[in-house]
């Protein structure tokens, strides 16, 4: 049977390879050094296998923890909706529009986060709200769409207009 086996000079040139002896006893201790070698990657191995399987069991455990807080902060965020409105603040109104915001084609969401920064910055007061369908949104959100582009709303063919185009909506800034 033949073994795969490094090759013979770069066995002579390690610690184990001592060309002294009969060709049998040189392959004897050869044997024996490939044999040490073997055993101390096996013992390598499971170790390296151990630390593994701890860290997989960590990282289990962390993504339960983790996927156990949405729940537990929406609990927070809904039992503090009447300080909330008490004190003023609009964090589930915030929270809602920052997750729309996400649907939004990068140009408007540059434009929307400048002037939410820039209202927040002053003070002023501004309301800035995206209003629309997300589910739309969601399905139009890898195509680019035009301005002009025909589209269907309500079962009725019309062309898309913007806000200023719209006298019935009015979009406060």
């Amino acid at each position: 049977e033949e073994l795969c086996l490094i090759p013979e000079e770069e066995w002579k040139t390690t610690e184990g390879g001592n060309p002294g002896g009969t060709k049998h006893q040189q392959m004897v201790r050869r044997l024996e050094w490939e044999l040490e070698q073997r055993k101390g990657m096996k013992a390598k191995l499971e170790t390296w296998e151990k630390t593994k399987k701890d860290l997989q069991t960590d990282i289990k455990k962390l993504e339960k923890y983790l996927n156990s807080l949405p729940p537990q902060l929406d609990e927070l965020l809904a039992s503090t909706t009447q300080v909330q409105d008490f004190l003023g603040l609009k964090m589930v109104q915030r929270r809602t529009q920052a997750e729309m915001s996400a649907w939004l084609p990068p140009e408007l969401y540059n434009i929307y986060s400048q002037v939410v920064g820039y209202s927040e910055y002053l003070g002023s007061g501004a309301v800035v709200t995206i209003n629309g369908d997300i589910e739309r949104a969601k399905t139009n959100n890898d195509s680019s769409s035009d301005i002009d582009e025909p589209v269907e709303i309500e079962g009725k063919h019309s062309k898309r207009r913007s806000a200023a185009q719209d006298p019935g909506k009015k979009k406060v800034f």
